[in-house]
């Protein structure tokens, strides 16, 4: 694969993570899904917004947070924090951590 795609590629899914978990987070702080700050750009960060906010109110963690989380605790796997999730809506202290970071 050519490096130059390569990096493009690494951007893209960067800015989709990003603003998945920031489309987590504002669902979190019960923002209404038409608030979304990147209705104006791209289709990829909209849509990943989008997907983050239907996350929370689905009670799935998305993909960026089991990421993000599994590479700040160390864990392996992220299995059991899913069903407490699902039915309580409490999240572990250090996706709560992660999510302060991208509540605006």
């Amino acid at each position: 694969m050519c490096q130059a795609y390569e990096g493009e590629r690494n951007y893209i899914v960067a800015g989709e993570n990003i603003a998945t978990k920031r489309g987590f987070a504002a669902a979190k702080l019960h923002k209404p899904k038409d608030s979304n700050p990147f209705y104006s750009l791209g289709i990829y960060d909209r849509e990943a917004w989008n997907h983050g906010w239907e996350s929370w109110h689905e009670r799935l963690l998305s993909w960026a947070l089991d990421r993000e989380y599994r590479k700040i605790t160390g864990a392996w796997q992220t299995q059991d924090i899913q069903p407490q999730f699902k039915d309580t809506g409490k999240l572990p202290d250090e996706l709560e951590t992660i999510l302060a970071k991208y509540s605006y």
